[in-house]
């Protein structure tokens, strides 16, 4: 079964200044976030104005009447949103539960998008109620009001999202053409239902990146066949994944006879997962031992060598 270690509940944890200081401004922050490795949690910022709504929450708790009866939704979530922070921050009650109960609980970093949701809402709250305020005195306001929501919309979206997304559209739908055609290329040139062997050997989960192949990479057979079956994705250290390991380690002409024994209908590799002269290497004793040239993707990325 996977493991997981009090490290990796730490990793992924939510860390404060994760949630008010951008990745993308990590050149000003060049020692803190030099300091750790590049995970999820670095996509955890909330934004400018949710940053306002969070500290408005955190007042909003500090200054409520404990005999005060109204039942307020801001109070409602100043409430979650400390409960939250509580339990998701790094050394938090989440390291607790890890500790004594089960560390399979983890990434809670992925709690700022529900503090998000709540600060954004607490602001969108207070704001909506001060325009109702103000049309009282003069209609005037409410076009300026809505002009100005809009606006604070647009600088909200533009300001959450990270570097390295904004303007890639284009390229990522490149990618996934190239992807999605290199399948439909093996789908024509295979059985339905046969099993393709990919390489190279990957752990499934988190493996981490190898070269340019980052994680999960290979599930894009997965991703885009319906009719074809996939040696990645057997949960790290059972038995189907050890076959895959060992197989995958094996001297290429013994693993094209193993492969062919168990019925496989060829080998697909990721080319990003070696460095050049790795992978001519395994070109050449593939094209050699099968006497074939490969199909590729468009973009160069990926190979199948079909037996």
């Amino acid at each position: 079964l996977t493991q997981r270690t009090m490290g990796d509940t730490e990793l992924y944890a939510m860390k404060i200044i994760q949630l008010l200081i951008p990745y993308k401004w990590s050149e000003f922050w060049a020692e803190y976030y030099g300091s750790y490795p590049k995970t999820e949690a670095m996509s955890s910022y909330l934004g400018l104005l949710a940053i306002i709504g969070f500290i408005i929450l955190i007042f909003a708790l500090l200054m409520h009447e404990k005999n005060s009866e109204k039942k307020d939704v801001i109070v409602l979530f100043a409430k979650l949103n400390v409960i939250a922070v509580l339990f998701a921050t790094m050394g938090g009650f989440e390291s607790i539960f890890a500790s004594f109960v089960t560390g399979l609980v983890r990434g809670t970093n992925r709690i700022s998008i529900f503090i998000a949701f709540m600060s954004l809402s607490t602001l969108g709250i207070l704001m909506t109620r001060w325009m109702k305020k103000q049309n009282k005195h003069s209609k005037i306001w409410k076009p300026i009001c809505e002009v100005l929501f809009c606006a604070l919309a647009i600088f909200s979206l533009y300001d959450q999202v990270p570097a390295g997304v904004t303007g890639a559209a284009a390229q990522l739908q490149e990618e996934k053409n190239s992807d999605s055609q290199f399948i439909e290329k093996i789908e024509a040139s295979v059985p339905e239902k046969s099993m393709i062997f990919q390489l190279p050997y990957h752990p499934y989960p988190e493996g981490g990146p190898v070269n340019q192949m980052q994680d999960y990479h290979l599930f894009i057979g997965f991703m885009y066949s319906e009719q074809l079956r996939w040696s990645y994705g057997g949960s790290k250290g059972r038995e189907g994944d050890l076959w895959y390991q060992q197989t995958a380690g094996m001297p290429v002409k013994q693993m094209i006879d193993e492969l062919k024994k168990k019925g496989f209908a060829g080998i697909y590799v990721d080319k990003r997962a070696y460095d050049e002269e790795s992978f001519a290497s395994l070109d050449a004793a593939l094209k050699a031992e099968l006497d074939c040239e490969p199909i590729n993707s468009a973009n160069g990325n990926l190979y199948f060598y079909e037996f």
